[in-house]
């Protein structure tokens, strides 16, 4: 039979016996008794007063005369069973009639003791009554602590189950903008939180990528943290944060966090395989309403799947910068060699221009209109000349004469002329770092290098702003290689330009080394400043990198490796002019027939005997062929089929006494590739375009020289 008497009072206290039963003489004698051992009694002698006493003091036990089947003992066992909790009726009787007794177990008494009830009797029989009430509160106890926990694994089970369907949502973000609000709708729909926010890391700080709270959270907060502000210490631990009442941290750095002292406070920060933390979730709720153990637990399982999640993005948005990267240097690479054969292309023009200028201008005398108009169209030939220097310069193939030189003494010779080309209205600091390191690098184009920079920040600030020009030592390390184009780890001299001017947004960073794009008005830049830059940068083994933001301005930061001292330039070849003409006999290999015609014109002016051939089979065939002495080749050094190079190797076997001379409007890398050396050692190069004073000077110079200087060819 199952009762719930007596459910929510604990037995190790005070055991309390009623006894009701209208014979005071018995009710004291039992009353003694129980009290001797240990029992708290209380006695009525009719159903009222037992009612009183059982409201004001519940008794576990109640021991109720009945007598006949009109007792009031019967009603009154079923008023004390309704009670909570309700004792644990037994009923006293004399009667031999069975009818009273079955009345008051329907009622719901437990047992029944006949009068007159024996010493040992009693004792005995409450000592089962009260086994019995102890066995059944620990059922209901143990019933309660099951119904607990069953409520608890439901609990559990469906926030699992919410967390699951959350870690599908998550796992299905592939970007950041979409992981963002998923990620803190999710925990404030597992978690119940009203406000949270979600930082994720950028280089050195962290920056607002969604919160529950707009306006409220800041933007960005810059590392390193306040050691015993929240973030700081989650970040510190390495684990999830939980303060339960944020008003009782008064150690807490109140920078921030002052809007959150009436309420709770869970932080998670997100760490990578190699322990740096990449992101901060942070959620909060009011005190009525606290963030407890549990919920950090469930907490941490989301930020758990949004680490990896966080990591996933990151590791794919590495993959798909080194992708972006590696386009971009194929891209540059190939407009590097469209620029560097457009000037080759146009070198041969130019040299066509400026040879029938000067012969155009001899035969005029140099007087008269016609000769100023021929004068106009050479110095248009010689500014298209230095717009093809440029076009290499980008394609990195320009004619490069490096000496180990110190940037800051550079920057001490630019300063006036910078000053003067910038303006009044322009503020110039030059800060030279302290004990800088030596770099290789061509001078004429390290200042060239500095004028670009400087002049695209003066652009920059059409109302006026302040420029900076900053050098120091740096090291870099494998991180930052990687993640900049041709960028190599070790010691470098760092070059910066700084303007506080308009500022570009990321699409126009990431084209600002393509020639011919530029954001000034349409007639006011050609767009090359920093594609040479690019270009001088490359040649010299260093790497640039440019910062910008709208409205705060532009940096540029150039990186060339540190050598160890200060030193000679490397050799360059003399080249020395002479008027005398000649008679000698020149075999002219051209490919282009417009330079060959000038060539040849030049040269027959001069005295020279000329053989002209169209390329280097025909020019073969002719220097084999014909019986005259040859003194010299003049051959172009690209050319269809056999190179010049090959040209003058071949003829060699044959006439071992040729002088070579070669022309070329190509660059230093082309003729390195060719067999010939850049520096001009070990072979004669004329460079495109050239005029015929410097062709002139040139032959008669290579013709001159002593046998044993005589080029051996390739």
């Amino acid at each position: 039979m199952t009762h719930n008497s007596c459910a929510d009072r604990d037995l190790a206290g005070t055991k309390r016996v009623l006894v009701v039963d209208s014979d005071r003489h018995f009710t004291g004698h039992v009353a003694s008794l129980l009290a001797e051992h240990g029992y708290e009694v209380a006695v009525a002698a009719d159903a009222e007063e037992a009612h009183r006493i059982a409201g004001r003091l519940p008794p576990d036990v109640a021991l109720v005369e009945v007598d006949g089947e009109a007792s009031p003992g019967v009603a009154l066992i079923g008023r004390l069973r309704k009670a909570r909790p309700g004792p644990l009726c037994v009923l006293l009787t004399r009667s031999p009639d069975a009818e009273p007794a079955a009345r008051a177990v329907g009622e719901g008494a437990y047992d029944a003791l006949r009068k007159p009830v024996g010493r040992v009797d009693l004792l005995a029989a409450l000592e089962r009554y009260f086994e019995r009430i102890r066995l059944e509160r620990e059922k209901l106890a143990l019933q309660r602590c099951l119904r607990n926990t069953q409520a608890e694994l439901n609990e559990c089970n469906a926030r699992l189950r919410s967390v699951v369907r959350s870690t599908r949502r998550l796992t299905a973000c592939r970007l950041l903008g979409e992981l963002a609000p998923t990620l803190l709708e999710e925990f404030a729909g597992n978690l119940g939180v009203r406000g949270g926010s979600f930082y994720v890391r950028q280089e050195d700080r962290f920056v607002l990528a969604r919160s529950l709270d707009p306006g409220h959270a800041p933007e960005a907060i810059e590392l390193p943290f306040e050691k015993n502000a929240p973030f700081g210490r989650a970040v510190a631990q390495g684990k999830p944060l939980l303060i339960s009442n944020m008003g009782r941290g008064s150690d807490l750095a109140p920078s921030g966090w002052g809007g959150y002292r009436d309420g709770s406070l869970a932080v998670y920060p997100l760490d990578d395989a190699d322990g740096k933390t990449i992101g901060l979730i942070s959620l909060h709720n009011k005190i009525p309403s606290p963030l407890s153990a549990r919920d950090l637990a469930f907490g941490e399982i989301l930020s758990s799947v949004a680490r990896e999640a966080l990591q996933a993005m990151d590791s794919a948005q590495r993959l798909h910068d080194s992708q972006v990267r590696a386009c971009q240097v194929e891209r540059m690479d190939a407009i590097g060699r469209l620029a560097g054969g457009i000037a080759h292309d146009f070198n041969n023009q130019l040299t066509v221009v400026r040879g029938y200028c000067d012969l155009l201008q001899g035969s005029l005398g140099g007087d008269g209109p016609a000769s100023g108009l021929v004068e106009e169209i050479r110095k248009a030939a010689d500014r298209s000349a230095a717009l093809t220097g440029q076009l290499l310069a980008f394609s990195r193939n320009q004619v490069f004469y490096p000496r180990v030189l110190n940037v800051n003494q550079s920057l001490a010779d630019l300063a006036d002329p910078l000053a003067r080309m910038i303006g009044e209205r322009i503020q110039l600091r030059i800060c030279p770092g302290e004990d800088l390191g030596c770099v290789l690098v061509d001078p004429g184009q390290l200042e060239q290098a500095v004028m670009n920079l400087v002049i695209n920040a003066r652009d920059a600030m059409p109302d006026g702003g302040r420029i900076a020009v900053e050098t120091a030592n740096v090291d870099l390390d494998e991180a930052w290689a990687a993640a900049h184009p041709g960028g190599s780890p070790g010691p470098h001299v760092m070059l910066a330009v700084a303007d506080t001017g308009t500022g570009m947004d990321e699409a126009t960073v990431k084209r600002v080394f393509e020639p011919f794009f530029t954001t000034k008005d349409c007639g006011k830049g050609r767009g090359l400043g920093l594609a040479l830059v690019h270009g001088f940068v490359k040649q010299s083994g260093g790497a640039i990198d440019v910062d910008s933001r709208l409205g705060v301005g532009t940096v540029v930061r150039v990186y060339l490796p540190r050598v160890d001292h200060a030193g000679q330039p490397l050799p360059r070849a003399a080249m020395r002019s002479a008027d005398r003409d000649g008679s000698e006999t020149i075999l002219v290999a051209e490919d282009e027939a417009t330079v060959r015609s000038v060539v040849v014109r030049v040269l027959r002016r001069r005295g020279y005997e000329v053989l002209d051939a169209a390329g280097a089979a025909e020019a073969l065939a002719v220097g084999l062929r014909d019986p005259r002495r040859i003194d010299l080749l003049i051959t172009d050094v690209v050319m269809p089929g056999l190179s010049g190079p090959g040209l003058a190797e071949r003829l060699k076997q044959a006439r071992p006494d040729i002088r070579v001379l070669y022309i070329s409007g190509y660059s230093d890398i082309v003729l390195v590739e060719q067999g010939l050396r850049a520096d001009g050692e070990g072979a004669e190069v004329l460079r495109k375009p050239f005029s015929p004073a410097d062709l002139a000077g040139q032959v008669r110079r290579v013709l001159d020289l002593p046998r044993e200087r005589v080029c051996p060819g390739p």
